[in-house]
Formats: structure tokens, sequence, C-alpha cells
């Protein structure tokens, strides 16, 4: 049987984003980018989510060992503790392109948080980025020359880094070294451009486009695409596995969490859909997959606020 897709929270987001489990809390943290906001779901609490109003848009957030989040907001990474609803005001770490936000980012297994970044214009010029973002170091631009950075997550044996392009709609496998944080170069997993492996031609609309992503214990990629209404789970070699429709259109990232792992969870959007539908913008979750999840990383990054970098000489 298909696994269904349930809505969790009809949260009406106009641009759901981000979702990361806290294994420590039990709880989802995701955002609303264009609604500027932060949001906690603790799946088995009926009573509705906590949300945090911020003041710019919100791309990705990761947890911190301390019990704090980092959040990359449009204007720089910024440090949430949920406990006193603080936020510390913003570290810039692209100052040369303000006409960029964040966008999609994760914890790496390196301690690192990597964030993307692009042009607020969906019609303007490629230049987004990936940046490493470490403790005590130079925010490092990893990646140049992208249209909208999505699906950054890791393999289990942490060895390959996917990241994609909506704008060129490419899923993309790098080689990863974890202990240095560094990437080579990349191989093309999955191009909706030519109909994928084990999906027939005119299986997604046109102008579908992949989304946020995540890996499951055995290595299969779930991704979300974009005015495709569904989420492919693909091998490492990227042929699709298996296809989950949704009730959303405008599915934008899974995540697995809950009890071992074994929920997935898709935030949506409905931005720019003229009658969306309860679905849209909701958070999704799917209790059936037969996948189990990978735990995400936790930093280590030092205690406090605001987060610290270095600046552009390399002192703390």
């Amino acid at each position: 049987m298909t696994p269904r897709a349930a809505i969790l929270r009809p949260a009406g987001a106009r641009l759901g984003e981000g979702p990361v489990w806290d294994a420590a809390r039990g709880v989802l943290w995701w955002v609303d980018i264009e609604g500027r906001r932060l949001h906690r779901t603790d799946p088995a609490d009926a009573r509705g989510d906590a949300a945090w109003s911020l003041p710019a848009a919100p791309g990705c957030l990761a947890c911190c060992a301390d019990g704090t989040l980092l959040v990359a907001l449009r204007d720089g990474l910024a440090r949430f503790d949920p406990d006193r609803g603080a936020l510390s005001a913003p570290l810039p770490f692209e100052t040369d392109r303000p006409g960029n936000r964040s966008n999609d980012g994760k914890a790496g297994p390196d301690g690192a948080f990597w964030v993307g970044t692009m042009p607020e214009a969906w019609q303007a010029p490629p230049v987004g980025a990936l940046w490493r973002l470490a403790p005590g170091l130079p925010p490092e631009r990893v990646l140049d020359g992208i249209g909208c950075p999505n699906a950054l997550c890791w393999s289990p044996d942490r060895g390959t880094l996917y990241t994609a392009d909506s704008r060129t709609r490419r899923l993309v496998a790098h080689p990863f070294d974890p202990a240095a944080g560094r990437l080579g170069a990349g191989r093309v997993l999955l191009d909706l451009a030519a109909p994928p492996s084990g999906l027939p031609a005119g299986g997604l609309p046109q102008g579908a486009t992949v989304d946020g992503a995540t890996v499951d214990a055995a290595g299969q990629i779930w991704i979300a695409i974009w005015d495709g209404g569904c989420v492919l789970a693909l091998t490492p070699a990227g042929e699709v596995a298996l296809r989950l429709d949704l009730p959303a259109r405008r599915p934008t990232c899974p995540a697995f969490g809950g009890p071992g792992l074994r929920t997935l969870f898709v935030t949506s959007a409905r931005l720019g859909l003229p009658v969306p539908t309860e679905a849209d913008g909701a958070l999704l979750a799917i209790a059936d997959t037969g996948a189990e999840g990978l735990e995400e990383p936790v930093l280590a990054w030092p205690a406090g606020l605001p987060p610290r970098l270095a600046d552009a000489t390399g002192a703390a």
C-alpha cells in the first residue's frame, strides 16, 4: 500500500521550509520564510504550536548542543534561545551581495552550519552561494553562481553531500570530506529537464522543480518536488524508488522525526497559488514510509549569544 500524507498542522505558511527534528526536545522546528516566523511543532501535542515572529526572513536553522538554535536570516546569522524567546542581533556573512537572502541550509557533520543564499528575485542572475559557517573561522563561500540553493543533505557515511539548484532543476552529488569540511566536483544525480529513471515522461507537471531533501538510514534521498505535489525517494544512483503524492501542490522540504525517526514531515508553501487549499502551506506528516531517518548533527558552538564567526581577516 502506498503511504498517505496527512495534514499535521494547517499552518497556512506562505513559504514553509527548513524542518529539523530536535531529538532532545521531541519537536520539529521549521520556518515560514515569507511569513517571517519560526515554528515549533510537537507532533504528540494537538493543542497547537509555538511560533515566534522574526525581524527578517529566516531561511534555515540548526540545533546547538546548549539548546539554542542558529537561524540564518536574510541579513545574517542569529542565535535564538527558545527558553528565553531571545534572538541575537544578526551577524552578516555575505556583505558583498545585499540583494541576496538565506535559503536552504543544515548543520553539517563537520560541525559547521552550511547555508545557501539566493537573489530575492527569481529571474535575477544566479548570484547565490553555498557558505560554510564555523565558529571562530571566517565565513567561507564554497560554491558560487547558484540561482536557488536547495536539497542540502549528507549520505549516511557522510562521504557525499547532496545539493540542488532549483533554477536548473538538478540534484548534484559531491564527494565530501567530513574531517576537513571539503567537497569535490559534483555529478548530476537527478535532472528534471529529462525524465528520471523510474518516472515516465510526463510524470511531473511542466516546470516542476527540485526543492529540499533529506537522506534516510539506507541512503535514499527524499526530495520535495515544487509544483509537482510529491516527494521522490531516490537511490544513491539517482533512480526513483518511490513517489509519494501529497495534497500540497508546492511541497518544499522533508525531514524524518518522531519515535525512531520513522515519520516523514514535509513543509509546503501557498506562495503564488491563486486559490490555495488547506493543504497548501500546511505541515504534512507521513507515518508509514517504511524508512528510518538519520539524526541531524547538533552543533557544538560556543554557548551564549550572539553566534561567533571570525571577520574576513580571520580574527575572532
